[in-house]
């Protein structure tokens, strides 16, 4: 199992999938909204527990999650989303996942052999297997996960 995730600052989505590059099968997909009135202790405790009951469930092999874009890095809730995406990398490796990769958008790009530019790398889903998610929270899930998939 591949799972992919992308992190904002009050939820996450995930999309679990297996198969190849050429042919991803989908497993599963949630977007996972974090409580917004808890403190910041609780708040990491809580992404910790979610994301350890996604690895109890699927036992991925494999892990990524979509990297901030450079352009992205001077945004105010960065601090925010960077603590979503560190406490679901520490328990991604506290549950044995070793593989755990970030991409970028060009990275994508490259790893799906997209020809369109990096911007429009959300394209590459039309008209495959996972076409259902352009367009929503689940896209960049998606297409780090699928990124992930083995030739």
């Amino acid at each position: 199992m591949y799972v992919g995730f992308r992190c904002w600052p009050n939820q996450f989505t995930y999309v679990v999938l297996r198969g190849t590059l050429s042919a991803p099968v989908l497993v599963t997909s949630e977007v996972v909204k974090i409580p917004a009135d808890t403190d910041r202790p609780a708040f990491l405790n809580w992404i910790s527990t979610e994301v350890k009951t996604l690895m109890k469930r699927h036992a991925p092999t494999s892990c990524s999650y979509k990297a901030i874009e450079p352009p992205a890095r001077k945004n105010s809730s960065l601090l925010r989303r960077s603590q979503v995406e560190g406490v679901v990398q520490a328990v991604i490796h506290e549950f044995g996942c070793r593989q755990i990769a970030s991409y970028t958008k060009q990275q994508i790009k490259a790893r799906l052999g997209f020809e369109g530019t990096a911007k429009d790398v959300a394209d590459a889903l039309d008209g495959s297997p996972l076409e259902e998610f352009g367009g929503t929270d689940y896209e960049e899930s998606a297409l780090v996960a699928w990124a992930s998939l083995p030739d």
